[in-house]
């Protein structure tokens, strides 16, 4: 730690994962937006829906979709636009939503990624575990 930063500093209180570069999301995509980029397969279906929970379902469809499009994840999950939350959730059959709280557990999260490497990359997973994350 620098002199000058102190332990009050808001940057030092978030979590690691917040302070990810910033990944700027369409406000208002269109319906063929929606449709070319957030679009699920049925495969991609069957692997959110062995998700536990609504919001975990609507989590792992918005990271792989992020990663498919963007190549990162989303960091920030508070700030996805509603339309594309939604429009994920329909595909899951789940209800209409906000916004989409963070997990409960860092953990959760960094266990969905790694899940989704593996599901987009089968060799990733065999050359790279969750464990490499821990310190």
């Amino acid at each position: 730690m620098l002199g000058t930063e102190s332990l009050e500093s808001p940057d030092l209180l978030l979590p690691s994962r917040a302070h990810r570069p910033v990944l700027v999301l369409p406000v208002d995509p269109s319906d063929d937006e929606l449709l070319r980029h957030w679009t699920l397969s049925e495969a991609d279906r069957r692997e959110g829906l062995r998700c536990r929970g609504e919001d975990n379902r609507r989590r792992f469809a918005l990271q792989l979709c992020a990663l498919r499009i963007f190549g990162r994840f989303v960091p920030n999950h508070l700030a996805v636009p509603v339309r594309i939350l939604n429009s994920r959730g329909r595909q899951l059959d789940l209800p209409p939503t906000l916004f989409l709280p963070p997990p409960h557990r860092e953990a959760t999260d960094l266990e969905q990624e790694q899940r989704i490497r593996a599901y987009l990359h089968p060799n990733f997973a065999r050359n790279f575990k969750v464990s490499n994350f821990e310190k």
